[in-house]
């Protein structure tokens, strides 16, 4: 296989020509999104070229600490993320993302990296923050989705669960087919992707695998294991997120808190 082809910051300049047609779309048809592309573009340059370098500098360490601090920070900045979508509207909604992203991302990539790669040595930054980065990033999104669902199934049901609570139910079984609909909806994304995998479009991973050199058929196989690994990452995140926030929609008196749902 040949070796990746050199990207120089000249060639990127090039790449940057792409994102012209939406911006001038958007400034001529007056759509309103240009300053957001281009601000878009600029953040996109100096987060990931920032991050290039961290992550060089932590190759080269080499160090389980250092890797360790790294995964701990983008937990931390995942359920930040996650939970600032509906700050608000459901308390302790950083300390519920904190707990779903974390021990999904944990459980996932120590069984990735261990049992299914076997990585050598357990702490191959490569290795652990590459896969980190997709677990974590797919946590925060299943996440900050299942909150978010959760709330509107809440209002749309609300009627609905307080006759139930009325006839005795308590408050998980009044809750129970919100539940279902946000962990069902959760599943949705991973689902059409298992489906439209390698037919609609190739993913990211397998073709910077295949651009860098790698078999194809070693490449698929990976991209197997990754689309399985984020398709388990989703359904855990949205689970334990929706079990862990639908108590705080209730008092102690196992009453619905109305006032942090929206209309139904």
């Amino acid at each position: 296989m040949s070796q990746v082809q050199e990207l120089s910051y000249a060639d990127l300049g090039l790449a940057t020509v792409l994102l012209c047609a939406p911006v001038l779309l958007s400034w001529r048809r007056q759509l309103g999104v240009h300053r957001d592309l281009i601000t878009g573009a600029l953040r996109c340059l100096a987060q990931l070229t920032l991050m290039g370098y961290l992550l060089r500098f932590v190759f080269d360490l080499d160090s389980a600490p250092v890797v360790l601090a790294l995964l701990a920070v983008m937990v931390l900045l995942g359920a930040q993320t996650a939970s600032s979508r509906l700050r608000g509207k459901l308390p302790g909604l950083f300390r519920l993302s904190l707990v779903s992203v974390g021990v999904t991302s944990f459980l996932t990539l120590a069984f990735v990296t261990q049992v299914v790669v076997r990585v050598r040595p357990w702490y191959s930054p490569p290795y652990l923050i590459g896969l980190a980065g997709m677990i974590i990033g797919n946590a925060m999104n299943g996440s900050a989705l299942a909150a978010e669902r959760l709330v509107a199934e809440l209002g749309l049901r609300r009627r609905e669960i307080e006759v139930l609570l009325m006839l005795g139910a308590t408050p998980r079984q009044a809750c129970a087919e919100a539940v279902r609909a946000t962990v069902r909806a959760s599943l949705i994304p991973p689902i059409n992707s298992l489906m439209s995998v390698g037919l609609v479009h190739l993913p990211g991973i397998m073709t910077g695998q295949i651009l860098g050199g790698a078999r194809p058929d070693l490449a698929t196989r990976y991209q197997v294991m990754i689309m399985y690994m984020l398709t388990f990452v989703s359904a855990v995140t949205a689970i334990i997120m929706t079990g862990l926030a639908v108590g705080r929609f209730f008092t102690p008196r196992q009453q619905l808190r109305v006032d942090q749902l929206p209309d139904g």
